[in-house]
Order: structure tokens, then sequence, then C-alpha cells
């Protein structure tokens, strides 16, 4: 879909055609009523990004600050460590294929409790699950 590939940040993602790739995320998705994401769509895979979220946040009265990522060259656990870090965070979730990849002692040396979804008992619905069945999505 976009016309970079590879390690680019997402910050410089860009579709090559906005509207055509959102009309074949919408086809893909045929279940759910995606048109309340059509004012959402740029360019900017980081901007449609920030907007579609924003936008279900909105949905759903969910009125957590949302910011956006720090500049850190850090890479791997270190740069999840300084991003919680960066915001006072105790807590980092990761998903549970995290287990296989994430220096676990690096958050708890910086006394940060890593928790893996598998872990914790939460309920496990696709998002659009949700947005179906709160605004008829």
């Amino acid at each position: 879909m976009g016309t970079n590939k590879g390690l680019e940040s997402i910050v410089d993602k860009k579709y090559v055609n906005p509207n055509r790739d959102w009309i074949k995320i919408k086809k893909s998705l045929y279940n759910y009523n995606l048109a309340i994401f059509d004012e959402c769509i740029s360019d900017s895979l980081f901007e449609t990004n920030g907007n579609i979220i924003r936008k279900i946040c909105k949905i759903l009265d969910i009125k957590t600050k949302i910011v956006s990522d720090i500049e850190t060259d850090l890479k791997g656990t270190a740069r999840l460590v300084e991003i919680c870090r960066s915001m006072n965070a105790t807590v980092y979730i990761s998903g549970k294929s995290g287990k296989n990849y994430m220096d676990v002692d690096m958050f708890s040396r910086n006394n940060i409790d890593l928790i893996f979804q598998d872990d914790i008992d939460i309920i496990k619905k696709p998002i659009l699950e949700i947005l179906k069945e709160k605004s008829h999505v």
C-alpha cells in the first residue's frame, strides 16, 4: 500500500493512493461499516492511524490523553523502557509475543512492571466488534 517499505519511521510512510487503498481495506472488512472512518484517511499513515484512534476514542467516550511518541535513537526494549520512563509509566502491557524478544529484566531494573496480555484477565474482543456493538459499525 505505502510507497515506503522496510524500517522507515511510520511518520515518513505515505500511501501511494490513500482513497484507493482505503476502499480496498473497507471491502476486505465487509462485515463492518467503516465509512465512519472516511474522514480520517490522509496520504500519511501516521496521520491516518492517529485520526482513526482519536475517532475510536470519541465513539467509545475514552478521554485518555494521547501523546505522540518520543524522539529517541534507542531500539527494542530500551526504547520501550525509555518511552515508559518519559511518561512516568509504572506498568507496560505487552502482547503475548513480547515474551519472545523483550528483555524482561530491563523493565524490572527500571521499576516498571511488565504484564503480558495472556497473564491478565481481559476481555479479548476485536475493536471492530466493540465498535459494531457501540455504534452499528
